[in-house]
């Protein structure tokens, strides 16, 4: 094999391994987070979405669906109405709920969450052109005092939050009546994004590119960058 050749080989093989590597790259990872770690019930709390601009990501209560809905034992509820937010009717179709979420061996996200009225449990936010979706969630007196699991998933990528709902701190009076005592701070408002309220998600988003790819697009790098070298010291 003449210089020319080798060398003309060397180059695209190089060019191939770089070109894998740019997509794992180019990705954006999805990231959530709430805006506290623990909330008093009776009051609001609100998950931000970070991902790819005008992207729909899933987001729903993980592991309740051993709950009941009854006093005591019901999970968060998504507050309906919020704009780049969709939810299934009460009734169903449940069209956002039939998503088969990622390492849920084929479990889809209605069956991972309450039971009861379960679409007010789940949701389908849009991210706006800087990339961030909001979801405001609310609780009652009937909800659970335990903590829960936040998850949002969208393009082969998932994360997940925690928050903790406990019951008011309780204060003994002069007449020995107890009475509870409650935080009065209520999430009224969000961000304003532009987009419009995504009404019609997909039945099924199947997985693309992986975006915690990022360090084994690295590795192809280098590696292009060693066989470089090599092809180089074969030509002197």
């Amino acid at each position: 094999m003449t210089k020319r050749k080798f060398r003309l080989l060397a180059i695209s093989c190089i060019a191939c391994i770089l070109l894998a590597a740019f997509p794992a790259l180019a990705a954006d990872d999805l990231s959530i987070g709430l805006d506290r770690g623990t909330v008093i019930r009776g009051n609001q709390f609100v998950l931000t979405v970070t991902g790819k601009p005008g992207t729909g990501y899933y987001v729903w209560l993980a592991g309740t669906f051993s709950m009941t809905g009854a006093v005591d034992d019901q999970p968060p509820m998504i507050i309906g109405s919020t704009e780049n937010v969709a939810q299934d009717p009460a009734g169903g179709p449940y069209v956002i709920g039939s998503y088969a979420y990622r390492n849920g061996n084929g479990r889809t996200i209605v069956q991972d969450v309450c039971p009861s009225s379960p679409a007010q449990y789940y949701a389908f936010v849009t991210t706006d052109q800087a990339g961030r979706g909001y979801v405001l969630f609310g609780t009652t007196s009937s909800t659970a005092p335990k903590q829960f699991t936040i998850r949002a998933e969208g393009l082969g990528d998932y994360d997940t939050d925690s928050i903790s709902v406990v019951r008011g701190g309780v204060s003994i009076t002069a007449d020995s009546e107890k009475t509870a005592t409650m935080e009065t701070t209520v999430v009224t408002t969000l961000p304003t994004t532009t987009r419009e309220v995504v009404t019609s998600p997909p039945a099924t988003q199947a997985p693309t590119t992986t975006t915690k790819q990022a360090p084994a697009a690295v590795g192809f790098c280098l590696l292009g960058v060693a066989l470089g070298h090599l092809c180089n010291r074969k030509m002197q």
